[in-house]
């Protein structure tokens, strides 16, 4: 299942780090925050608990992760009782990971977002002068997107965006704000996760229209 579920999320353009072991894993989020957690609840739910609450310690990097936890049938009930304690969500071993995959993006608080490969414009504020920068969106949604560049941007920078969707759909432009760094070195790409801000009723018709053929065309691909 996990190896699956890291498919299909490489696919989707998540950025994730997998481990070995549930031990490993909160020695890491420990020590780097972590914005989505998924763990395996195995058969024994008090060495679960466990690690919910080495997560949750306020001196944890990651204490204000998500998680979710993955079950057996068997399981599921046992694993249900932490919802409320420290477990964000339940969902069981035999789901699809494509269904996995949007309860993730759910936690995330963004819309699933479709890999695909678009040219974007960059405009920000320079000492009270706009400044361009060319870029590549790598996966975009409703919410925002992840844009590969080599140029630094600050966490809470606002920039104005400009992506060309093409055909019947044109260009869509709005204000939006840089959320997080990527980089290369820890297995994703050099560049910027993006959050829109204030995207107008027709922008947001035009993306939702764009994803939908985006959508389609991987699922029959």
């Amino acid at each position: 299942m996990f190896e699956a579920l890291g498919a299909v999320l490489d696919r989707q353009e998540f950025e994730g780090v997998r481990m070995a072991s549930a031990k490993s894993s909160v020695v890491l989020a420990q020590a780097k925050p972590f914005d989505v957690m998924i763990f395996n609840a195995e058969s024994r739910v008090g060495t679960l608990a466990l690690v919910v609450d080495e997560i949750r310690d306020q001196k944890s990097a990651s204490r204000k992760t998500s998680l979710l936890v993955l079950a057996e049938p068997s399981g599921a009930e046992a694993a249900r009782d932490l919802v409320g304690r420290g477990v964000n969500r339940v969902m069981l071993l035999e789901d699809s990971p494509e269904l996995i995959s949007q309860q993730v993006a759910a936690l995330l608080d963004v819309a699933p977002r479709a890999a695909i490969r678009l040219s974007v414009r960059l405009k920000i504020t320079v000492y009270d002068s706009a400044v361009e920068v060319l870029a590549e969106v790598v996966n975009l949604s409703v919410s925002g997107m992840l844009v590969e560049t080599d140029t630094p941007f600050e966490p809470d920078e606002e920039v104005v965006v400009s992506i060309d969707l093409g055909g019947q759909w044109g260009s869509v432009s709005t204000k939006a704000v840089v959320v997080r760094q990527a980089y290369r070195a820890s297995g994703g790409i050099d560049g910027i996760g993006i959050r829109f801000v204030g995207l107008a009723l027709d922008s947001k018709t035009k993306i939702e229209g764009f994803l939908d053929k985006a959508f389609a065309d991987q699922l029959s691909g």
